[in-house]
């Protein structure tokens, strides 16, 4: 058994998470191989990733990496990229770390700057496409846009009557996939406490 298989398996327990994050090294080879050329190699990274995630100190160990901003911004855009096959397991990952506010923080800036490659329109549209990716669902788009309409910028995005991007999400809410549906119903809950003046 190859070694990034057992520590993806290590991952899939809170000791092995523990282990895992207690060096910043060892999240810094994860993100690293990411970036490999061999399929599997980046699945499983990918995969110990995601798991990490699902706890606050691993999110914070991913967002200390040297590596964390180019990082972030290349999963934002390879989630939207229509040939990635790992556009899902990347939607997972984004959604995982930015259940912490200060995950939703990081993303939240990159997406505001007018300069970026990727926008929250841009997810929005690939999310509302179908058959973006043939290779993926991109189901998991949905709740990473929810955790960041917590963000007042993004609430003024889905408030703005230019984007009708609120138009677009409202069929979400009967969308036979639970995971969108539940993202929706958040994403309105939030923009329903938005009392500035981009309220509508």
């Amino acid at each position: 058994m190859t070694r990034h298989y057992v520590i993806t398996g290590l991952s899939g327990t809170m000791e092995g998470r523990k282990f895992i994050v207690k060096e910043q090294i060892y999240v810094d080879r994860l993100i690293e191989l990411t970036g490999d050329n061999v399929v599997n190699v980046v699945k499983e990274a990918l995969s110990c990733l995601i798991n990490i995630a699902g706890d606050e100190p691993g999110v914070r160990r991913m967002l200390d990496s040297s590596q964390s901003a180019n990082f972030c911004l290349t999963l934002l855009e390879n989630v939207i990229h229509k040939d990635c096959g790992f556009a899902d397991p990347i939607a997972m990952l984004l959604s995982n770390m930015t259940r912490t506010e200060s995950g939703v923080k990081v993303y939240a800036d990159i997406l505001s700057d007018s300069s970026a490659s990727v926008s929250v329109d841009k997810l929005m549209k690939v999310l509302c496409s179908v058959n973006h990716n043939p290779n993926a669902l991109l189901d998991f788009l949905a709740p990473f846009l929810a955790n960041l309409s917590r963000v007042e910028i993004v609430r003024r995005y889905f408030l703005n009557p230019e984007a009708q991007a609120l138009k677009q999400l409202l069929p979400f809410t009967q969308h036979p996939s639970d995971i969108r549906r539940q993202a929706a119903s958040t994403i309105i809950k939030n923009i329903c406490f938005e009392t500035g003046r981009y309220a509508v």
